[in-house]
């Protein structure tokens, strides 16, 4: 195996990451391999290897990374001058289009990466990226548990009320014209149900 130096390995992981963003965005979890992976990298498998154990460990790196900007909307959200209400569907509507212009994303909510991103993931992995999405949600509600303006606080049930939403899109094309109308009617009820 040869030696790297520091920056040769940040270079190799940001190539490894780079490229597979890209393939995977474009074919897909199921259809893009390691070789894909290492060809477009132009390393060996055994470099690959060295920095990700598996093509779904590294599509997970990605998604924890693209889904980061979650932390600058929820603190665009704080400091709005919109009532809560409003500054909450703001951020709903804002992490959509986030999704809708995000071709990684949008494969991961396609049923085929999911499933097997699901079934080929560390238990652990999948538990620990479950409560990164409760900690999302928990800082949400504990800022405003403070001001006393929900009905409804279990972290659980508002994380699948959010991860519920954005699964919606998963059946965009069969809606068809009508997502849209669905999509903001959905946020106004789940609002509704969670604000006083």
């Amino acid at each position: 195996m040869p030696k790297f130096s520091k920056q040769e390995v940040k270079k190799i992981e940001k190539d490894i990451i780079t490229k597979g963003k890209e393939l995977f965005s474009t074919y897909g979890l199921k259809k893009t391999s390691i070789d894909d992976i290492v060809n477009a990298c132009q390393i060996g498998k055994g470099t690959f290897y060295r920095f990700f154990q598996s093509k779904e460990l590294l599509f997970f790196h990605i998604l924890e990374q693209e889904e980061s900007f979650r932390l600058n909307l929820i603190d665009e959200m704080f400091q709005s001058k919109k009532k809560p209400k409003e500054a909450f569907k703001d951020f709903l509507i804002q992490s959509y289009e986030h999704i809708e212009n995000n071709p990684f994303l949008q494969r991961v909510i396609e049923k085929e990466d999911f499933e097997q991103l699901y079934r080929k993931l560390p238990k652990e992995k999948l538990e620990s990226h479950f409560h990164e999405d409760l900690k999302v949600v928990s800082i949400i509600v504990d800022k405003w548990k403070e001001k006393d303006i929900l009905k409804e606080d279990d972290l659980e049930l508002l994380t699948g009320l959010l991860q519920s939403l954005f699964l919606l899109y998963k059946f965009k094309q069969e809606l068809g014209e009508v997502f849209t109308k669905v999509f903001h009617k959905l946020i106004d009820c789940v609002i509704d149900g969670i604000f006083k």
